[in-house]
């Protein structure tokens, strides 16, 4: 790759990484709004849930439930994002180190939330619909599924 190429190759890095940060701070920011729009309709659903059980709940309880908690949890993976991209833009020494720990964050912020938020709208969608769905099994087996990929994953890196 020649000198030229190379620093046509940064500039388009550059750029995209500034576009994708803006858009990215605009994302958090609705994420945060909707939450805001959603909070009393929450914070009912939750009382309720505490009061009376969760076997309780209507189809959309579950559903606002599923909607706070999953834009919830993309705002955080998406700021912890937003951080990490700024350090490579402002070519910070941190950049690396907040590259190699962005998985821990996805595990809370994006695998958790997000796997929270499916669960919430699929309860919401048995209750809403004609849909029929052993839905704890079903959870579980893709917790096996998985668990295992991990196994594979594990495997494979230290092998």
């Amino acid at each position: 790759m020649t000198m030229q190429d190379r620093i046509l190759s940064e500039s388009a890095f550059d750029i995209v990484n500034a576009i994708q940060i803006g858009m990215t701070l605009t994302f958090i920011l609705m994420c945060v709004h909707l939450i805001t729009v959603w909070r009393v309709a929450f914070s009912n659903a939750v009382s309720a849930g505490l009061k009376r059980g969760l076997v309780t709940w209507t189809g959309e309880q579950w559903l606002i439930t599923g909607i706070v908690i999953g834009f919830a949890g993309a705002a955080v993976d998406n700021l912890y994002w937003m951080f990490a991209w700024l350090l490579i833009a402002a070519e910070s020494p941190y950049s690396d180190t907040a590259l190699r720990f962005g998985p821990t964050a996805n595990i809370f912020a994006r695998q958790l939330a997000g796997g929270l938020a499916v669960y919430c709208h699929l309860r919401a969608a048995i209750l809403m619909t004609s849909e029929k769905t052993a839905l704890n099994r079903l959870i579980i087996g893709y917790l096996i599924l998985g668990g295992l990929t991990c196994i594979l994953a594990l495997l494979v890196s230290f092998a």
